[in-house]
């Protein structure tokens, strides 16, 4: 009965705001692997602007103010909608007043950008974070009919839940990982042939694309009568993992190449190569 409870609230709170990323987990998962892949130059960076706070203290930030009226203009910024049922995104047609593909490429620009002030030098970094965990997370690139066909409630497990809510906090919540070791068991299982190919993707655009994909073939790929369990688990953990630890390697890359002219060319803890998943 409580876990009932807890879940319910949980369903109601992010069914407020269907457009969140990650929950807090995934958000500090990107976070944290980016911070172990930073130059020590970056690190001082970001010091510098973020002060006593880390890039895992500010991952959700942007959750937390898009509900102020001043900053009402973020929340179209979190993800895109292709348009239709088009086969991939494309920014002229699916981003032509912001979404989080050109919003990426103005926040990098801001902290790039030799005129701009500390305020929105810092801000433009908090933004990067959450926003370059946004873009990997699948659901946050979806097509318009598919959203308009998944809105209604399913079963996680045999509890109330949405798949937004499924994606965002479920699955990482199931595994059963406090985030510190998730972080960590991740960064750990990342070999260097992927650091170097990931790092190498720096376009938001080719990214929303891999989530766009991902999203066709895992989130929507559902069993008749929306009842989710071990199965959708076990075929949908290894897309979670994989999109995270990509976001946490591109997101170290990107403030790498704004704040250091020798970015890092091998992650901070590789191994021999190994199954992303639970």
């Amino acid at each position: 009965m409580k876990h009932r409870l807890i879940l319910a609230v949980i369903v109601l709170s992010v069914s407020a705001s269907a457009s969140f990323g990650w929950g807090p987990e995934g958000h500090y998962i990107v976070a944290r692997i980016a911070e172990l892949n930073l130059t020590p130059r970056t690190k001082t960076a970001v010091a510098e602007l973020l002060g006593k706070e880390s890039l895992t203290d500010v991952a959700t930030w942007a959750d937390e103010i898009r509900k102020r009226d001043d900053y009402a203009w973020s929340r179209k910024l979190h993800g895109a909608t292709v348009a239709g049922d088009a086969p991939s995104f494309e920014m002229k047609r699916d981003c032509p007043d912001g979404c989080v593909v050109s919003a990426i490429t103005k926040f990098t620009d801001t902290l790039e950008r030799p005129g701009a002030d500390r305020r929105e030098r810092v801000e433009a970094l908090k933004f990067i974070v959450h926003f370059v965990g946004d873009i990997h997370q699948p659901i946050h690139i979806s097509s318009s009919r598919q959203l308009n066909e998944h809105r209604n409630k399913i079963e996680f497990f045999g509890e109330p839940a949405t798949l937004h809510l499924v994606w965002d906090a479920l699955l990482i919540r199931h595994t059963g990982k406090a985030q510190e070791a998730y972080a960590n068991d991740l960064r750990r299982k990342i070999t260097a042939a992927q650091f170097a190919k990931w790092s190498a993707e720096t376009d938001p655009a080719v990214w929303a694309n891999e989530s766009y994909e991902m999203a066709k073939r895992f989130v929507y790929m559902l069993p008749n009568g929306g009842k989710l369990g071990q199965e959708y688990f076990d075929r949908c953990i290894p897309v979670v993992n994989e999109r995270l630890s990509m976001a946490g390697v591109r997101l170290a890359a990107r403030l790498n190449g704004i704040f250091d002219a020798k970015p890092a060319t091998q992650p901070a803890a590789a191994s021999a190569p190994a199954a992303l998943g639970r």
